[in-house]
């Protein structure tokens, strides 16, 4: 008993030393940053030496000022494109990699904006996106079209970003939805054709509704464990 005590107390010691760099870059990085920056909106302070407590003055200033509501809605605005456009193409393109034979290398290919550097993918985008020679609007003014400035443009750059930024997530919705429709027991799906369901039936009320349970479930999985780390 006292060798298997000890030897438990040796396995989380040692679980401690491997995540020991995590936590510290989490206090360091992230923790502490949050709790200065919180404590700092209620001073008047400057890095020559200026603090002064002046309570919420700041945050009065900050309703005022047109600025920040600006940046408000172009935030909210953001969200609005992303998301919803990020889970839809996300699930359509794991309907698409379901069923076909080279799901494994097609799954990497559409994975791989993920874990690519996102300097690398800003760059390439940008010369898409570039006014004069990009490669977008090459390809518009052979069919007789003058893109815009997409990136200099305050019509167009948000929708121009939302549109990398779903790009980029692209793998990380696919794999989720892909694992979740490849669970789906063939036994549903063949008693929905039996029922006289269509795709769009069957999508709706089979396929849907266990991607959003597997989704759920590998959230509140993942942030189990996270908890529990």
């Amino acid at each position: 008993m006292m060798r298997i005590s000890r030897r438990r107390l040796m396995e989380n010691i040692s679980g401690w030393l491997f995540i020991a760099p995590l936590w510290l870059w989490v206090l360091v990085f992230t923790a502490y940053p949050l709790v200065e920056s919180l404590r700092l909106s209620f001073r008047n302070w400057n890095p020559l030496g200026q603090d002064e407590y002046i309570g919420l003055a700041n945050y009065k200033e900050l309703v005022g000022d047109w600025v920040f509501w600006l940046a408000y809605k172009n935030a909210l605005y953001y969200a609005l494109l992303t998301i919803p456009a990020g889970l839809v193409w996300g699930i359509a393109v794991a309907l698409a990699l379901q069923n076909i034979r080279w799901r494994a290398t097609l799954r990497a290919l559409y994975f791989m904006p993920t874990v690519t550097s996102s300097v690398a993918i800003g760059i390439f985008w940008a010369l898409i996106y570039q006014a004069d020679y990009g490669l977008l609007n090459n390809s518009l003014r052979v069919f007789g079209i003058q893109g815009p400035n997409w990136l200099g443009h305050t019509a167009w750059a948000l929708p121009a970003i939302s549109l990398v930024v779903v790009w980029m997530g692209t793998g990380y919705w696919m794999v989720i939805f892909l694992a979740a429709l490849l669970d789906i027991p063939q036994d549903y799906i063949d008693a929905a054709k039996v029922d006289g369901a269509t795709f769009l039936q069957g999508f709706r009320y089979v396929t849907l509704p266990v991607d959003t349970i597997h989704f759920l479930l590998y959230h509140q999985w993942t942030d189990h464990r996270l908890a529990t780390i």
